[in-house]
């Protein structure tokens, strides 16, 4: 159900005009799946107010008609609006219910999905067991032969890589995820897997080609209208620069992931934003709009 090309405006107008023909049909099972793929590209855009409305609807639909499957992915996307609220422990417990579904059912592909996200979770709380569930991940996305899960899997190892501060590990895992990516013609994920690079050769202290890897990520996320993988990307990319001392750089994507967050109305990400600047202001030794940076980003 995961949508994998990159033209979300387009796909939105699709997807929208997919629903109404399947309301006007009465077709449950094609509600449904047309709006989880909605709810997929507008958390994708940044919009989860919507995304939320979407798939819960997408879920309830789905457990009338007992399909499994159709949980199982409702539940997976339920699961990284969770993340992306900062709430882990939600997030855990969905991509978790999530995982014997598919096992149940024996879908391989959307089991390998499901790993790599719990493993995602799993990788920020520091737990280990995430390397060995994107292991198994790989490994059922090489049985199949499913080039862009593969890919997907690689990108993830080398996130749990970077998490390790094993910086020649996570490069090499990013580095052939980049390629698979870019051989796929794929401009969103490659745009990830970019941003990932770009962070681990940041803390291996090629700053140089972070850069450059940095900058192309998020020229592809804006190309996209990915807004909100593009908010998180500029946050991360803004706190590595300022953590080797640029602080031009770290300013410059700091308040353009705010004022994405602000279009997106997304608080939680324009908070985040204003602490990064009241970071760049710190380092400027500017006391004041330090404090009423971080005054508005409690606000």
């Amino acid at each position: 159900m995961r949508a994998r090309w990159s033209e979300f405006p387009e796909e939105v107008d699709l997807q929208t005009r997919g629903l109404a023909v399947w309301r006007e049909l009465g077709d449950t099972r094609g509600i449904a799946e047309a709006l989880n793929n909605l709810a997929d590209v507008s958390r994708l855009r940044g919009d989860r107010a919507r995304s939320k409305q979407f798939v819960e609807e997408s879920l309830g639909l789905f457990r009338g008609l007992g399909d499994q499957r159709g949980i199982a992915h409702a539940l997976i996307l339920m699961a990284e609006l969770a993340a992306d609220d900062g709430d882990p422990a939600r997030a855990r417990t969905l991509f978790e219910e999530s995982v014997p579904i598919f096992e149940a059912i024996q879908d391989r592909r959307g089991l390998s999905h499901a790993l790599v996200s719990l493993g995602g979770i799993l990788t920020r709380q520091g737990d280990d067991r995430a390397e060995t569930l994107y292991a198994r991940s790989l490994e059922l996305a090489e049985e199949l032969g499913d080039t862009h899960a593969v890919a997907t899997a690689l990108r993830s190892l080398g996130a749990a890589a970077h998490h390790r501060r094993d910086h020649a590990r996570a490069r090499t895992f990013y580095e052939d995820s980049v390629a698979r990516f870019r051989e796929m013609n794929d401009s969103f994920c490659l745009a990830q897997a970019l941003v990932g690079l770009a962070l681990a050769s940041h803390d291996a202290d090629d700053h140089e080609r972070a850069g450059t890897l940095g900058d192309e990520g998020v020229t592809l996320l804006r190309a996209n209208d990915a807004r909100g993988e593009l908010a998180s990307s500029l946050e991360r990319l803004g706190r590595a620069a300022l953590g080797h001392g640029d602080t031009g750089r770290a300013a410059r994507f700091f308040d353009e992931c705010f004022t994405v967050s602000v279009a997106a109305q997304d608080a939680a990400s324009v908070a985040t934003s204003l602490e990064g600047l009241a970071g760049v202001a710190g380092v400027a030794g500017r006391a004041l709009v330090v404090l009423r940076l971080l005054g508005a980003a409690d606000a």
